[in-house]
């Protein structure tokens, strides 16, 4: 299985996005962080398929909360 990791986080227009990937160039898709879930953005947030299980590509919800943590801290 291919090892995952969050490249950068940041916050727009309040709302959380990520972009997770293998590190190398061309190899990364962004997400968005709603409700504890990751959704691709370019699909339709309503679309049960556009959700990415990062769990499975041994991705935990802290990694994705403290990689946020800055921008939200900005944000107060």
């Amino acid at each position: 299985m291919t090892s995952l990791k969050i490249i950068k986080a940041w916050v727009r227009y309040s709302k959380k996005y990520i972009q997770i990937g293998t590190g190398r160039k061309g190899e990364s898709s962004n997400f968005q962080f709603l409700n504890n879930k990751l959704y691709k953005t370019w699909k339709n947030i309503e679309n049960p398929n556009a959700l990415f299980n990062f769990e499975d590509y041994g991705i935990s919800l802290k990694d994705i909360e403290d990689s946020l943590k800055p921008f939200l801290k900005e944000a107060e």
